[in-house]
């Protein structure tokens, strides 16, 4: 039976379960019950009794439940395409919002439902709405590794870079989700490939899956020039969380990054007291651990020198005479 947010099963570390998977696991689905009191409409499409249905969507009103769940929603929610199309011959809500803010969209986004998805595009439903928790359809697809859907809205919606309530953009859960077709499909289509996460973190997807271990997103994201230097809001770089996590290919692909522009590596890092960071380098590769605050200094010295290049100072003929202003 359908759930709308299923269990994640993938193993994940405590770094990395952020966004909707912590929020929801083991959340069990509204639509898996039947609703209190339902319309007698409801109750068929519940039961899936496609000659009732034919019968009540012409005497009844098509009125959500007590939870707002309209007779389409449910019929979305069981994947009963017949059922859908008679609804919708008959002026069913394409919009309507349940208790969550799910559309009936948003459903077959969730199910992967691609027979009911593009009926529902055919007959407008409006794929820019979002939930209650801020996720479009186009978030929910990504979630749940709908590749087909995820490609159709890619073609159709504006923003790609919307953040949910967790915090994250559909970029980062393609990140979350190890699913290099969709990260590839969202940047291609316009996706900001330096994205930072809006919660405590502040990670960019090259720090965020540098934090997974996810090599062959890293590989690809550096060859899409993502900022390799940005750090997050505990200040550190997509380097630094690899080494923290001890993941040695995303190590040497940052590695290999860094030294293809000549940013030295031979620097150490510090914890929070300023103490070096004694359990990185008992790993014994304390020969490529970064102290961010020397690379600060380097880049302010950086752009000072580009600034005094740009802007010289003035030549001595170029000075007013203070004697000749006080004449």
């Amino acid at each position: 039976m359908f759930k709308l947010i299923s269990k994640y099963t993938r193993d994940r570390s405590n770094s990395g379960n952020r966004g909707i998977a912590s929020k929801f696991t083991g959340f069990t689905s509204l639509y898996d019950v039947m609703p209190k009191e339902p319309s007698k409409l409801v109750k068929a499409v519940v039961n899936s009794d496609l000659p009732r249905v034919q019968v009540l969507v012409i005497t009844s009103n098509q009125s959500p439940d007590n939870l707002k769940r309209t007779p389409l929603h449910w019929a979305c929610a069981k994947e009963h395409f017949t059922i859908v199309n008679l609804l919708l011959e008959y002026n069913a809500d394409l919009n309507a919002q349940d208790q969550d803010g799910f559309t009936p969209l948003m459903l077959t986004a969730l199910t992967g439902n691609i027979q009911l998805f593009n009926i529902l595009l055919t007959y407008n439903s409006n794929i820019s709405l979002k939930n209650y928790q801020s996720q479009t359809a186009l978030h929910l697809s990504v979630i749940k590794c709908h590749d087909e859907i995820t490609h159709i809205l890619l073609s159709k919606v504006a923003d790609f870079n919307a953040l949910d309530n967790y915090g994250f953009a559909p970029i980062h859960y393609a990140i979350r989700e190890d699913n290099l077709r969709v990260l590839s499909l969202l940047i291609d289509e316009g996706a900001n490939v330096d994205l930072r996460t809006s919660d405590s973190y502040k990670d960019t997807p090259l720090i965020y899956a540098c934090k997974l271990g996810r090599a062959e997103l890293v590989d690809f994201m550096i060859a899409c020039r993502a900022d390799f230097t940005a750090v997050n809001a505990r200040k550190e770089t997509g380097y630094t969380v690899a080494v923290k996590e001890n993941h040695a290919a995303c190590i040497a692909l940052m590695r290999e990054a860094m030294e293809s522009v000549k940013l030295d590596t031979q620097v150490f890092s510090r914890d929070s007291s300023g103490k070096r960071n004694s359990k990185i380098l008992e790993r014994g590769i304390d020969d490529v651990i970064f102290y961010q605050s020397e690379l600060d200094h380097i880049f302010s010295f950086i752009f000072e020198q580009i600034f005094i290049r740009a802007n010289p100072p003035p030549s001595r003929a170029q000075i007013p005479s203070v004697e000749k202003n006080q004449k």
